[in-house]
């Protein structure tokens, strides 16, 4: 989902084509079967649909605002509740203000390179930030917040989303 991977897409098309040109893959590739079934987890991908779940490995300004875009597109009626976290040397501020979240919680995952959700209240643009030590609680304090016009949104970092996909996945998933 989303007008970047139009973007994306074309872009291996033409390598393919020109690697093909050359020889180095041969002719015949089923570019049609490739693209249908091509994904790449973690981007704009909806791990549950009740709560309704999207995690999203936006980890910069440029990806939460591409993301941005995609919540306008398919989920422009939703309120936003967004689980962040992101390592210690990222724009965080920036990539904050890039959604219009109605609740956000501000979270760490499990790796050292984990800014301090507490920092990230200080940063935050709204007096209202929640502060969880891990994922698993900031889950569960988004579905204390969900309801049928709402969507959970995961985002901020690659292992952010890892994490929520470990969890999400054991609790029952799709």
């Amino acid at each position: 989902k989303g007008r970047h991977q139009v973007h994306n897409a074309s872009l291996a098309l033409a390598a393919v084509i020109l690697l093909a040109k050359k020889g180095i893959i041969k002719n015949g590739i089923n570019l049609k079967w490739s693209l249908a079934n091509c994904c790449f987890g973690g981007r704009f991908e909806v791990v549950k649909k009740s709560p309704l779940t999207v995690v999203d490995i936006a980890h910069n300004v440029s990806s939460f605002s591409t993301l941005r875009d995609n919540l306008k597109n398919y989920f422009s009626k939703k309120k936003i509740i967004l689980i962040f976290a992101c390592c210690r040397d990222k724009d965080k501020k920036n990539m904050l203000k890039q959604i219009n979240y109605s609740h956000v919680i501000l979270t760490r995952f499990s790796t050292p390179r984990s800014y301090d959700p507490q920092a990230l209240k200080k940063i935050c643009h709204t007096k209202d930030a929640v502060v969880s030590e891990n994922f698993k609680i900031a889950y569960e304090e988004a579905i204390k917040k969900y309801d049928k016009n709402s969507l959970i949104l995961v985002s901020g970092s690659f292992f952010l989303v890892s994490d929520a996909k470990k969890l999400i996945s054991v609790k029952g998933g799709h």
